[in-house]
């Protein structure tokens, strides 16, 4: 190697080659249906397991076990707030009595945590409805 010439960058890792996943906002109107979907028991989300379930979701959304982030740096997988997919789309098998997917949607950790508060808002005015 000669001294003079500048040394081309390494990653540190392999990680550094990896591609970021750039996960878009959804808009207040998609955000809106997704809270409509979720308090009315339309879609299964990562949020609908237990501590103890968790480690079913590869399970439940099968394309994670087949590795679909391992593509992805580390890092980026961060801003992912729940994971989630319309029940409709649930196959013909169970997991300890939860749907097994093989396609599912992201949500923003932002868009988790302004949904969550929506949720919280929405089931307390369902249960609220004067009949």
């Amino acid at each position: 190697m000669d001294p003079e010439q500048p040394s081309k960058p390494t990653p540190d890792s392999a990680d550094d080659l990896r591609e970021a996943l750039k996960l878009p906002y959804l808009s207040d109107d998609r955000l809106r249906r997704f809270v409509d979907d979720f308090v009315s028991n339309r879609i299964f989300t990562s949020a609908h397991l237990t501590d103890a379930e968790v480690s079913l979701l590869k399970m439940i959304f099968l394309p994670i076990a087949l590795g679909c982030f391992s593509r992805l740096q580390p890092d980026s997988l961060k801003q992912i707030g729940c994971i989630w997919e319309d029940y409709s789309k649930a196959g013909p098998c169970s997991i300890n009595g939860k749907p097994v997917f093989v396609s599912f949607n992201l949500l923003h950790i932002d868009d988790w945590e302004r949904a969550k508060v929506a949720i919280e808002k929405e089931e307390k005015r369902r249960e609220s409805i004067e009949l």
